[in-house]
């Protein structure tokens, strides 16, 4: 717990030391009281460009070049001491008494979000909900703090390099590896620290957009504060380990902000000169740091300025606002000319497949009333109240927004068009998403792209939907009307709503996250052993297979069996790394017994025979699903992917071999059976009478020349559809093949 509280501690002045200067420096004057709030992201974007150039034209990793990157800042912040000395109380504004507020809410949201490293972890590591995406972030932070993006050009790391430049994520990447260069620690230790305190350092950003742009009471401006840091949504983005988004989201809004307020306050190119500097280093931000938002950014910005100049009847404003954003563009790409061109070339994020089933949200659940109806199993997950209460709720608060966008029609035109740009860009193209995945007749995706593109949105929803109550006196109140207290009642009841889905989530968390495994951490040793230089990893997809990659990528060369975030690979390997209990289904048996290392309780190492006469190489091919397991260690796949007959390519290194097959296996149909034919001939018929029982085929003796073989099981029944909740076409379950190599 202590650990926690001072790496966080650490890191959280880090960010703020590495932006407090620049951000003072570039700052509007009429924003800089507001200097500390933008300070980390701007830090961010600092070190991530600072890290992306060293990666891009040197061979150095942050472990040689993060020291010298705490420079540049401190000469920055005595320059802009000096240019601002009249004004440098404003770094101070944020510890002002009417803003202790804000700062005790950041404080609590965040050890809420860190409870279960607070409370239930008693050791740095990384936590996941369920999603492997902060595996793969921290295997490329470790790689930055060693090595660069150069050095792959002389260096091979199978499968590793190719995923790791695409999206333009960098700043997940840097955002560990030069503050775990720094703190001498390693990557892996700290991602959920910069997760939870990016997540916290939005809190404010939206303070300040409540307050200077949509024009909020400060007291409602904490409550939407408050609604956005407790949101599930969020949360659950945030558990899941989005390290990009959340990074990517504290920058977009703090891009919306300076942009926005140049927007409303300023009709000539020379008044928008001052705003500039600030939005130039927050669009290089999100071209370096979460790419995805850049269409989700300008698409609607433009159709504000498009209804803007249609109301006033006139061209001159969105020529004017126009040449800002595309003198912004224009000094991003001299800053950052080959980012800019590689971020274009792959910008729309919605073009690819990615992603699992989501529901689709109500109302009610999109303003977080989620209730306890949580469900989490894999990916997909149950988030509404029951129907009732949903539907009472959700309408009450299409109501509350019709009346906020009805409000800001008819007082502040302008943030009108804001708020109906936006609104209505997310409703389209939402609604264009949801409608891909509903029509289709298998999961696409769409839905998780569709509910990854509300949570982009949700700080922008809440205040223009709840507009309607942006001039309430909480606090203080002179005259109360009979509206206000209804008013007041239903912001109350929203709060407690959050607060109880908040802590649904967060619980939701503490039991069901997952953490590395101790076994897996231990696999560090083998980094050790000279005698050990390459490795088949025989370890399921994914979070496992990921972090034994993460622990041994960069001392070992390593094969992959399965597909994960890495491509999978022949198995080359002088040794095979592989759990205790069967990770897979084949087991490939030689007489000769091999050499074996015990790891720990949960892996050990075996010595492969690649030059021996007894080696066999085997290979799942068509038909096959992934691995399933229990809770009991009991592995399984079941047959009839994509309707086909199941295959085994086998290759024999050497000379004629005699092979037994053992299988185990269990139908879904006990009036099916197969036949098993090698090389295109029947070798043997294999029938289950019983479907309660795992069944066991055997054939012996068979020869195997050298070279290549297949293995086919062909089913007396096609494939189908069950109907028990799976929608796979499903066969056979094979529990496991043993190949037997005999002398």
């Amino acid at each position: 717990m202590i650990e926690y509280i001072l790496y966080s501690i650490g890191i959280l002045l880090l960010y703020i030391f590495c932006g407090i200067g620049l951000t003072f420096l570039l700052c509007p004057k009429n924003l800089e009281r507001y200097s500390l709030f933008f300070s980390p992201f701007v830090g961010l974007v600092y070190l991530s460009y600072s890290g992306l150039f060293f990666a891009d034209f040197s061979t150095l990793g942050s472990n040689s070049y993060a020291l010298w990157l705490l420079f540049p800042p401190l000469v920055l912040l005595i320059i802009s001491g000096v240019i601002k000395k009249d004004r440098i109380g404003e770094l101070f504004s944020p510890f002002q008494k009417d803003n202790l507020s804000l700062i005790g809410i950041c404080i609590i949201i965040f050890l809420g979000i860190s409870t279960p490293f607070l409370f239930k972890l008693n050791t740095l590591t990384t936590m996941s909900l369920g999603n492997n995406d902060i595996a793969q972030y921290a295997a490329v932070s470790k790689f930055l703090t060693q090595s660069s993006f150069i050095q792959t050009q002389m260096h091979v790391y199978p499968y590793f390099v190719k995923v790791s430049q695409t999206g333009a994520h960098f700043s997940a990447y840097f955002s560990t590896a030069i503050p775990s260069s720094l703190l001498s620690i390693d990557p892996y230790k700290i991602q959920n620290i910069v997760l939870n305190l990016f997540y916290v350092f939005t809190l404010p950003i939206v303070f300040i957009l409540g307050t200077e742009i949509f024009e909020f009471k400060k007291s409602v401006a904490l409550i939407i504060t408050l609604l956005t840091g407790l949101s599930f949504h969020l949360i659950y983005i945030n558990y899941n380990g989005f390290l990009g988004q959340v990074l990517g989201l504290g920058i977009f809004l703090s891009l919306f902000i300076i942009t926005m307020y140049s927007f409303l306050n300023c009709n000539t190119f020379s008044s928008f000169l001052p705003y500039i500097p600030l939005t130039t280093l927050f669009t290089l931000g999100l071209f370096i740091g979460y790419s995805p938002l850049l269409m989700l950014y300008y698409i609607p910005i433009l159709m504000f300025l498009i209804l803007v100049s249609v109301s006033s009847k006139s061209g001159s404003y969105l020529l004017t606002a126009s040449l800002y954003l595309l003198v912004t563009l224009f000094l991003t790409f001299l800053i950052s000319p080959f980012t800019f061109i590689e971020v274009l070339s792959d910008l729309w994020i919605y073009n690819t497949i990615l992603g699992w089933e989501m529901q689709v949200l109500s109302p009610a659940s999109a303003f977080g009333l989620v209730g306890d109806n949580l469900v989490l199993a894999g990916h997909i997950i149950g988030m509404q109240l029951n129907p009732i209460a949903d539907g009472a709720i959700s309408l009450l608060i299409v109501l509350i927004v019709l009346l906020s966008l009805i409000h800001l029609y008819k007082v502040k035109r302008r943030l009108f068009y804001l708020s109906i740009s936006y609104i209505s860009f997310f409703l389209v193209l939402y609604s264009y998403l949801e409608f891909q995945e509903i029509s289709s007749p298998g999961i696409t995706g769409e839905s998780y792209k569709a509910y990854k593109l509300f949570t982009y949105f949700i700080p922008i929803m809440l205040l223009s939907g709840l507009s309607y109550f942006r001039n309430f006196e909480i606090l203080s109140v002179k005259k109360i009307s009979k509206s206000h207290i209804i008013g007041i009642i239903f912001l109350f009841l929203l709060v407690l709503g959050n607060i109880w889905s908040a802590s649904v989530i967060i619980m939701g968390n503490n039991e069901k996250g997952i953490t590395i495994n101790k076994n897996i951490i231990d696999l560090q040793k083998i980094t050790q052993m000279e005698n050990v230089t390459s490795i088949n990893v025989d370890i399921p997809p994914f979070w496992d297979q990921m972090w034994a990659y993460y622990f041994l990528f960069m001392d070992k060369t390593l094969y992959l069996k399965y597909d994960s975030y890495y491509q999978a690979s022949p198995s080359s390997g002088e040794w095979t790394l592989e759990p205790t209990a069967p990770s897979d289904i084949v087991t490939v048996l030689n007489t000769e017994p091999p050499s074996i290392i015990k790891i720990n309780n949960g892996y050990f190492l075996t010595k492969n025979n690649l030059e021996g006469e007894n080696n066999l190489n085997v290979v799942l091919a068509k038909g096959w699903y992934g691995p399933e397991s229990n809770t009991k260690g009991i592995v399984w796949r079941w047959t009839g992917a994509n309707n086909e007959d199941p295959a085994i390519n086998l290759y024999a290194q050497n000379e004629t071999r005699q092979v037994d097959f053992i299988l185990n296996f269990l139908a879904t149909d006990a009036n099916n059976n197969f036949s098993v034919f090698l090389d295109g001939k029947k070798i043997a018929d294999c029938n289950e009478s019983d479907v309660n029982n795992i069944n066991s085929c055997v054939f012996s003796a068979l020869s195997l020349s050298k070279g290549e073989h297949e293995l086919v099981f062909k089913s007396k029944l096609p494939a189908r559809i069950y109907g028990r909740g799976d929608p796979r076409m499903l066969s056979y379950a094979f529990t496991n093949i043993r190949i037997v190599v005999n002398k």
